[in-house]
Order: structure tokens, then sequence, then C-alpha cells
């Protein structure tokens, strides 16, 4: 083999081994809310925990922190604050697998707005505010009153949460929109779009947290106390060398 065919050969080799794939993989959280976020239904038995089927599922509550490409948003200016609205989700009903220690309640809530948003975040002046009973002449009024910052759609939201047997108490829970994917959901409007898209395409994203249906965790009226947070695992460009333009470079 010829000199030049040596050094082809190796970079061959080289480009094989570290030639970037096409997509590198932007995971994590974007935005995180809590401890001000309770959610309501429209059919709900807080005495029993049960959700029945068709009851409405709405959530609002106060952003407090960005992340990845959403840190731009901060420091949050004085007078303004990020608010949510979680909606257009309807329940399938409550099961509940018995166990020995503690009864597992599972709850599906599906979307009924695919092309819509399930999930929308909004930015304004510092006066949300929860009240009780909602809907009610502060919710969601309060929290979806200022301009749009980001919005997506998801395809379900499953809550799930124990109740120990021995004294009835509501235990851990976890709220979760399913491991990110297209899918699953993706954003879809928003100022922040462009953050969140890679040549175009809204990356997909994940809503989940804790979810604490005990009661006293909440204002009169609610259903739980949702500790939430957006994930995203978003592909972003990479700008890989042809091996003709390597090849080129040693001719």
């Amino acid at each position: 083999m010829t000199r030049r065919g040596n050094r082809l050969a190796l970079m061959a080799a080289l480009f094989m081994a570290l030639a970037p794939a096409a997509a590198i993989a932007q995971t994590g959280t974007i935005a995180d809310w809590g401890p001000d976020s309770y959610a309501w239904e429209s059919s709900y038995i807080a005495a029993t925990y049960i959700s029945n089927p068709g009851s409405q599922l709405n959530a609002v509550g106060r952003v407090i922190d960005f992340a990845g490409p959403l840190a731009v948003l901060e420091p949050i200016p004085g007078g303004t604050e990020y608010t949510y609205l979680m909606s257009n989700l309807i329940s399938a009903g409550t099961t509940i697998t018995p166990a020995t220690f503690a009864n597992t309640y599972r709850t599906v809530y599906n979307t009924t707005a695919p092309n819509s948003a399930n999930i929308a975040i909004y930015t304004g002046p510092t006066n949300s505010s929860f009240g009780t009973n909602p809907p009610n002449a502060a919710v969601p009024s309060t929290f979806n009153d200022g301009p749009l910052v980001l919005s997506g759609s998801f395809q379900a939201l499953t809550v799930t949460f124990i109740r120990r047997n021995s004294d009835q108490m509501v235990l851990s829970g976890n709220a979760d929109s399913g491991t990110p994917s297209v899918a699953n959901g993706v954003f879809n409007g928003g100022t922040a779009l462009a953050l969140v898209s890679v040549t175009g395409r809204p990356c997909p994203f994940r809503v989940t947290g804790g979810w604490l249906a005990k009661a006293g965790s909440f204002p009169a009226g609610f259903s739980a106390h949702f500790d939430g947070k957006i994930d995203i695992d978003c592909p972003t460009t990479a700008s890989p060398s042809t091996w003709g333009r390597i090849k080129g470079e040693y001719r």
C-alpha cells in the first residue's frame, strides 16, 4: 500500500470511530414549578380519592426555575412571574390495585386536544392567586392572563399514588406523561418555541413530578398538590465532515 493509501486507511478508521452522529441528545429539566401548584377535577370524590370516568383534570401553579435552553429567562424580573396551566385532560377512571401494606391508585388522563395544548407557560404581573373551589375568579384566569411563553401537547398523564391500609393515609405519588418522544408529546407554540426546537422541529418533552393527594396539602376544592417539571430529550444538530471531504484533503 502506498504512503497516501496508508493515510487514507487511517483517516477512514478515525472517521468511523470519531465522526459525530446526525444528532446529539440534549436532555434535562427546563422548567420547574411548586410548591405553589395545585390540581382540581370536575368529578372527583375526595373522600375516596376516586376520579370518575370523564372527569376533567386541570392544574395551575407558579414556575420558579428555568434551566437548559430556557435558562435565558432568568433571572425573573421583579414584579413579573411565570405561571403554568395544564388542561384538556379527561379521566379514564381510577383503578385500585390491592396489596398487603398499601393499595395503589392509578388514573390515566387522556388528552382531548392532541393538536392544541395540554401544558402552557405564561408570563405576566405577579397577580396569580388560588382561592378555593376552582374554577373561580382567580383560577385559571390569573395563571393564563399574559403572553404565552411555551406550550405543548402530550397524549396522556398517568397519576399513581399509594394509600396505606393500616390508617388509610395517602403516601407518595407521581404524575407522568411518559418518556419524551414525538409520539408522546412535542412543543407547539409560544415565544420560546425556537429555544426548544432543532432545525424547525419542536422537541419532545415530558411532564412529571410529585403528586400528593393527601387532604390538607392543598386549598379547599382542589384535589392534589403537583410539584412538577418539564423535561426534554431534544436532538441538537451536528455538522459531521463527509468522507469525500476528508479524502479530498489528502489528494
